[in-house]
């Protein structure tokens, strides 16, 4: 058969016997070690760059007392079950935190959210955790065993952390104000009742707004673990004089619950109500017409969260730092147009958490 032998690897004997001095001197030269003469070790590692000569992952670590292992935790309220791994938004956020940590030739090691004592045991460099709830295991955890760690989403009372985010003050803002651009004069929003940096920063966000517009806040906090009850709670929603022309539903998930509402009292959508979300889940592209998306772009958090805490770690004494990540709202048929229902039906009796 034909083909290609595979190439060898070079090795750190293959750059010293091709620049002529011995191991030692290519490891010092490489490893800013040892007291060598400038041309030397510039010799020395152009020699290297152009055999392709790369260090091994375990050498590396010898020599800098790293292992190229990171972490990463999402955190979840006491009462909710462990279900992230099902959820759009976190797939797509350790997706982009992989391909970050890998590019930079480290290693990506998810922690269950119940798992915080695996901290205790795994050797890694850092950690990431993901929508920190107060009084929060994990960060407690790392501290406790000095990693340093960086959360997507402010750690709850720790606003001097190093962290990743959404400006979502800017964000709700959008939202609403595309909502009334579209006609409507009283949006409301639909969340869960629990506590993190998200939920609490668009409460805020949709109160501030509603105070500067001097209209009453309208919401419907549901219940994650109680889903018979959801249904009732947002229907509240409606009983006001006059009731919400518009509302955004912060969480993709309670999407089938707002819609099984909206179908029992006859409402339209858009003609009656306006409907925007946030990307979750994926289930605003199972309606027709689809449902107006807020996009948090978790794929560049996860990437943004994980430079930021590899400057941690290569940095641990440096003032705390932050980034902000930009959302895109993509305006659709819920709120400019059309009729919309459940591909196949009506909208389901109970839907998934």
């Amino acid at each position: 058969m034909g083909g290609h032998a595979p190439r060898r690897s070079v090795g750190i004997k293959d750059v010293a016997k091709a620049a002529g001095v011995s191991t030692t001197t290519v490891s010092h030269a490489l490893n800013d070690k040892g007291r060598l003469p400038p041309e030397t070790r510039e010799r020395v590692r152009r020699i290297a760059e152009e055999l392709g000569y790369r260090p091994s992952a375990i050498a590396r670590g010898l020599v800098s007392g790293k292992t190229g292992v990171l972490g990463l935790a999402v955190s979840v309220p006491g009462e909710v079950e462990d279900t992230f791994a099902n959820i759009g938004y976190f797939s797509r956020l350790i997706n982009g935190a992989t391909a970050a940590a890998t590019s930079r030739g480290h290693a990506l090691v998810v922690v269950p959210a119940r798992g915080e004592e695996a901290w205790e045991r795994l050797p890694v460099d850092g950690a990431l955790v993901v929508d920190p709830v107060p009084d929060d295991p994990h960060p407690a955890a790392l501290r406790s065993h000095g990693v340093p760690y960086v959360t997507v989403g402010r750690e709850p009372g720790r606003e001097d952390g190093w962290w990743v985010d959404n400006d979502f003050r800017s964000a709700v803002r959008m939202v609403l104000e595309h909502l009334v651009d579209a006609g409507a004069t009283r949006p409301g929003l639909v969340t869960w009742e629990w506590h993190d940096s998200f939920t609490d920063d668009v409460d805020a966000a949709y109160r501030a707004w509603c105070a500067e517009a001097g209209l009453p806040p309208a919401i419907a906090r549901v219940s994650y673990v109680q889903p018979e009850a959801r249904t009732q709670v947002i229907s509240a929603l409606f009983d006001a004089s006059p009731p919400p022309d518009a509302v955004f539903v912060a969480y993709e998930r309670l999407l089938p619950e707002l819609l099984r509402v909206t179908t029992d009292l006859g409402i339209t959508i858009p003609d009656r109500l306006r409907v925007a979300t946030s990307a979750d889940t994926g289930i605003a592209s199972t309606l027709e017409p689809a449902v107006t998306t807020l996009d948090l772009d978790p794929n560049r958090l996860g990437s943004e969260a994980i430079t930021l805490l590899l400057e941690r770690v290569a940095a641990p004494d440096a003032p705390a730092q932050h980034r902000i990540v930009d959302t895109h709202l993509f305006p659709r048929a819920s709120t400019i147009g059309g009729d919309i229902r459940l591909r196949g039906g009506v909208a389901p009796t109970q839907a998934s958490p």
